[in-house]
């Protein structure tokens, strides 16, 4: 890892990193999909009465947050392979759908 210019390591990326064009598209459609997901789970909360249910749904809510910013920090992490992301398809979600993500051309098993 890099170092700021004040010698700390540069978690926070302080200088940008370019990505290519197929990286930010394939970064902003994870960004819409768990937007997405968030939004189905945020409205399960909202009718849940039993607290135990609404703490372990908000958590799931923060961990797949977390998931999607890890996700799209190391796609800009120097050292990514952007040619990884024409392999890897663009994840799609069809909303009238229940079923997950359509990742590469293959439709995801149909979520109970």
């Amino acid at each position: 890892m890099k170092l700021d210019e004040r010698g700390n390591l540069d978690r926070c990326r302080v200088d940008f990193t370019p990505v290519s064009d197929a990286a930010k598209e394939l970064a902003k459609e994870i960004k819409l999909v768990t937007n997405d997901v968030l939004m189905s789970l945020g409205t399960l909360v909202d009718v849940q009465t039993d607290p135990h249910v609404r703490r372990l749904l908000a958590i799931a809510m923060s961990e797949y947050e977390g998931a999607c910013m890890w996700a799209v920090k190391g796609m800009t992490a120097e050292g990514f392979a952007h040619g990884a992301t024409q392999q890897a398809g663009t994840p799609t979600v069809d909303p009238s759908s229940q079923q997950g993500p359509n990742v590469g051309g293959t439709q995801q098993p149909q979520r109970p």
